[in-house]
């Protein structure tokens, strides 16, 4: 849950870094302040999948889960034997 929770966030900053990316071009009478990412969110660049599934996320989850599982392997073994 906490990994699927910080792909959103991750998702959510990438999506505003393509929004200041826009708007730091645009000359100041053009600028209406929206922080509405929807276009950005429409070129299918930046999905949550991808931001979940990110070089800085998986290793961070990927070796909790995997510590988890192998104390459950080792819980389950010394239960059995």
């Amino acid at each position: 849950m906490f990994w699927g929770l910080d792909g959103f966030f991750l998702w959510q900053e990438q999506l505003y870094r393509k929004l200041y990316d826009h708007v730091r071009v645009l000359k100041d009478e053009d600028i209406d302040f929206s922080m509405n990412t929807t276009p950005f969110k429409a070129d299918g660049a930046i999905t949550w999948i991808k931001a979940t599934l990110s070089k800085t996320l998986i290793p961070f989850h990927g070796v909790l889960i995997f510590a988890i599982i192998v104390v459950m392997f080792l819980g389950l073994s010394a239960t059995r034997g």
